[in-house]
């Protein structure tokens, strides 16, 4: 499975897992830095901090609160297209891979500061992002279009730094803050 970001078109990268093997890419078609861990015996925590948009901007991937990898953005149209956006899941385009998700985090929003995670709170699923200096609306789709966006209608719990609401809906969604 994988974890795709494209930070300003054309620009970006990818980490996948594996069995027991997590890598990221240097190229369309190049493996970059890799490193053998546990995917598949218990959940773990993998973060991706990106430090920049353009082409060569840095980033690491953490496994576990662990420092595991090191990459940088390159310019592909084909590997990130031109729309900004964080994508997960198979990795492939004939979806035949399961990958089960406990919690996910990343800084690749478009505003520094802002953080929107999707996380498995047995028995509920929540999405949840930070609120420090910012009034951020949960949006969700069951597509990408751009007309399809619709805000979400729950009520948000707020911890701390860190608004929630319950993902009640099943099926494949997507999920984005937008400004008020």
């Amino acid at each position: 499975m994988s974890v795709q970001f494209t930070t300003k078109p054309n620009v970006g990268n990818s980490f996948y897992i594996a069995k027991d093997r997590i890598f990221v890419m240097t190229g369309l078609w190049d493996e970059g830095e890799s490193a053998g861990v546990d995917t598949d015996d218990a959940f773990h925590t993998y973060r991706i901090e990106v430090d920049g948009t353009a082409t060569g901007s840095p980033f690491r991937v953490y496994y576990d609160g662990a420092l595991a990898l090191r990459g940088t953005s390159f310019s592909d149209s084909v590997a990130h297209g031109p729309t900004p956006k964080v994508q997960w899941g198979d990795g492939t385009k004939y979806e035949g891979g399961v990958s089960e998700w406990e919690y996910v985090a990343h800084n690749a929003s478009a505003t520094p500061g802002v953080w929107l995670t999707i996380r498995h709170d047995p028995p509920d699923a929540r999405v949840a992002w930070s609120t420090a200096a910012y009034g951020f609306i949960l949006q969700e789709s069951t597509n990408l279009l751009p007309s399809t966006w619709q805000d979400d209608t729950n009520t948000p719990t707020v911890v701390g730094h860190e608004k929630s609401v319950p993902v009640t809906t099943t099926g494949h969604r997507f999920f984005r803050l937008r400004q008020p």
